[in-house]
């Protein structure tokens, strides 16, 4: 029984580790890095997300940017599956968010956590992907708020979970990491229920 609580523990240590360490590469602080040589931590909203690198550099290194964090969420969880299967694929997920929050490279900063869980989503289930993408798009495009738009898909996220997979490991998953991306929106909550949210067009 020890034995096979260790082996359950490690499994759980190494997933957290790996998805972790992947997603802890902070991608909007390189790229912004690259093109422009400055911290972009220092510009916009001093947020390592997609949202300021799309103010700071425009839309297609923003495109690049949401496309390389979901890549974050997505090899975690596809390394793990191949290693460990389900449901530790889905802990390396959670991990790989919480290391793209606060990554170690960047003073324990990051994004929010928006992209990283939609490389997770697409990765477990396109259908949820597919439909979060099109909720987070609708309400961007009636609030003008990136912020909105997220909030909104964190929201839905465990209910479109349930309604795919039912109450499996997957729901409850995504049930975290909606929790979480909204607790990480909590100031922009604020500023949105005080209308001093930045419209984003």
């Amino acid at each position: 029984m020890n034995v096979i609580l260790f082996l359950t523990m490690e499994k759980w240590i190494i997933s957290l580790i790996i998805g972790y360490a992947l997603g802890s590469i902070p991608f909007s602080y390189i790229l912004v890095r690259l093109v422009e040589g400055f911290d972009l931590r220092t510009k916009g909203s001093g947020n390592l997300g997609t949202t300021n690198v799309l103010r700071t550099l425009g839309f297609g290194y923003a495109v690049l940017n949401y496309v390389l964090d979901m890549l974050k969420g997505a090899v975690s969880f596809l390394i793990i599956r191949a290693i460990f299967g389900t449901p530790m694929d889905l802990v390396a997920g959670l991990g790989a968010i919480f290391g793209h929050c606060f990554s170690p490279f960047v003073d324990f900063k990051g994004g929010k956590g928006v992209a990283v869980a939609s490389g997770l989503l697409l990765a477990s289930d396109a259908r949820m992907f597919l439909v979060l993408v099109v909720v987070q798009f609708v309400m961007l495009f009636i609030t003008r708020r990136m912020s909105a738009g997220s909030i909104t898909s964190a929201a839905c996220a465990p209910i479109i979970a349930w309604f795919f997979n039912g109450k499996t490991p997957i729901f409850y998953a995504i049930l975290l990491a909606g929790a979480f991306v909204i607790f990480q929106h909590r100031a922009n909550i604020s500023r949105l229920l005080r209308g001093e949210e930045k419209p984003l067009f």
